[in-house]
C-alpha cells in the first residue's frame, strides 16, 4: 500500500466515527480545514494541509482548549472528507469575516471564528405605492484570492489549472422611450433587477484562476434580493423608488437617476488560509414607473452599444 493510498484510509476510517466527526462544528473543520484523526484525553490529531497557516493552527488550540497535533494530508483528501462528514447535503457554513486581514491575532479571533456568521438585517419593507415598479441595473464584481499563498509575481497564468465560465445572458429590461420588459412573469412584483455579474477567483495554488461572467435578471416578488450571500442584499424599496441595499453592516440607497459605487474588502478563514474578497457594486441606472407604463416584448433582449459596453465595463455614454 502506497503512503496515498494508507492516508485514504486513515481519513476514510476518520469520518465514519460518528464520535470523533463530532469533535468539531462544521464551520470550524471547513474554516480551519482540518478533519479530526484521533484524541486521546487532552490531545487531538487532526489532518490538515500542508500550507495550512501556522497562527490559524495556533487559534484552533485556542477555540478548542485542546492540544491539537497537525499532521499533514493531500489538499483533495482533505476537501474531499470535509465535505462528505460535514457539508452533506449541499449545506454550506456562512464563514465569520473581519475587516483586518490579520484578523488571526485578534484576541477574540477563538471565539468568533468558532461559530457562523450571522447578518442583522434592518427592517425590510418596501414604501412603493401600489402599482409602481422599480427597474435597475447593476454591475458586480468581486474578486477573491488566497493571501497566504506565495506570490506568482508577473508570470502568465498555469493554462491547465485556469479555465473562463460563461453564465446566462438575461438582459430583462431596457431603457428606451418607455421602459421595455423581455419575457417578464404575467404577475410582475415591485422590482426588476438586471445584474451584471464578474467574478475572479484567484486563490488557486500554483497560478491558476477561474473567471465567471454572465448577466442576470431577478423579476423580484419579495425581498430581501440577496446580490452576494450576506454581505449585499437589497433589503427595501424607499417611497421614491429608490433601492436600500444592505452592505457589511450597513445601509445605502440607490435612487432613482442616479449612479453610484459601492466597494468593500473583507477577509475570512477557509480551508486553512486567510482569503480576502473584494467587492464592487455599481448603480447603472435606477428608474421607477408606474406599471401601466411598461412595454412586454416576448423573447430575448437584443444586444446593442450600450449592453455591449457594460458587459467590457465601459462607461455608459
Amino acid at each position: 500500500m502506497s503512503g496515498l493510498e494508507r492516508r485514504e484510509a486513515i481519513i476514510r476510517r476518520a469520518i465514519q466515527d460518528a464520535e470523533l466527526v463530532a469533535c468539531l462544528k462544521p464551520v470550524v473543520a471547513a474554516g480551519f480545514g482540518v478533519i479530526p484523526l484521533r484524541r486521546l484525553g487532552d490531545v487531538l490529531t487532526v489532518a490538515c494541509s500542508p500550507r495550512a497557516n501556522r497562527s490559524a493552527l495556533r487559534v484552533l488550540r485556542e477555540l478548542l482548549q485542546l492540544e491539537v497535533v497537525a499532521t499533514p494530508f493531500e489538499d483533495h483528501l482533505l476537501r474531499e472528507a470535509i465535505d462528505a462528514a460535514y457539508l452533506s447535503d449541499e449545506r454550506a457554513v456562512n464563514f465569520p469575516t473581519f475587516l483586518d486581514p490579520d484578523f488571526l491575532e485578534d484576541p477574540e479571533a477563538a471565539t468568533i471564528l468558532g461559530r457562523e456568521k450571522v447578518e442583522q438585517l434592518p427592517e425590510v419593507r418596501s414604501e412603493q405605492a401600489p402599482g409602481r415598479v422599480t427597474l435597475a441595473t447593476l454591475a458586480f464584481r468581486t474578486r477573491l484570492i488566497d493571501s497566504d499563498a506565495a506570490p506568482w509575481g508577473g508570470r502568465l497564468p498555469s493554462p491547465e489549472r485556469s479555465r473562463v465560465r460563461l453564465g446566462e445572458l438575461e438582459i430583462g429590461w431596457r431603457r428606451a422611450p418607455r421602459p421595455i420588459l423581455f419575457d417578464a412573469p404575467d404577475e410582475l412584483g415591485g422590482l426588476v433587477v438586471t445584474q451584471y455579474r464578474s467574478s475572479e477567483y484567484r486563490h488557486l495554488r500554483g497560478g491558476g484562476w477561474i473567471d465567471d461572467h454572465g448577466i442576470e435578471t431577478e423579476f423580484a416578488p419579495e425581498l430581501p434580493l440577496v446580490i452576494h450571500p450576506t454581505e449585499i442584499q437589497i433589503v427595501g424599496i424607499t417611497a421614491s423608488g429608490g433601492l436600500r441595499v444592505h452592505v457589511y453592516e450597513q445601509e445605502h440607497v440607490f435612487e432613482p437617476g442616479g449612479r453610484a459605487t459601492l466597494s468593500l474588502t473583507y477577509h475570512f478563514l477557509s480551508y486553512g488560509s486567510r482569503m480576502s474578497r473584494r467587492i464592487e457594486l455599481e448603480a447603472l441606472e435606477v428608474v421607477c414607473v408606474d406599471q401601466d407604463q411598461l412595454e412586454r416584448r416576448g423573447g430575448a433582449c437584443a444586444w446593442g452599444p450600450l449592453e455591449l459596453g457594460r458587459w467590457f465595463g465601459l462607461q455608459d455614454a
